[in-house]
């Protein structure tokens, strides 16, 4: 069909190691099937579908990033590339 994948609103979760492995484990899943991502919440907004709140997002409550989370977001990717990709 040639439609392009994209996993988006996942990783809502909390700045800790288990939130940092879920994330890198969603992302290197996505990743190995070549699929793009984009996670759940830069920051908070009163989103009412949501039970975590401003926490879910990149950023505490006192304004400061989640270190874990910026870790596990954190990763190289091509900008573009010659030919079909057949692997990650």
């Amino acid at each position: 069909m040639g439609v392009p994948l994209i996993f988006s609103e996942f990783g809502a979760c909390f700045d800790n190691l288990e939130c940092a492995t879920e994330i890198n484990n969603s992302l290197d899943g996505f990743e190995s099937q070549l699929a793009s991502w984009a996670y759940w919440q830069y920051k908070g907004f009163g989103d009412f579908t949501t039970t975590g709140g401003a926490l879910e997002g990149m950023f505490g409550i006192d304004g400061n990033p989640q270190s874990l989370k910026l870790k596990a977001i954190a990763r190289t990717y091509v900008h573009a590339y010659k030919g079909n990709p057949i692997s990650s």
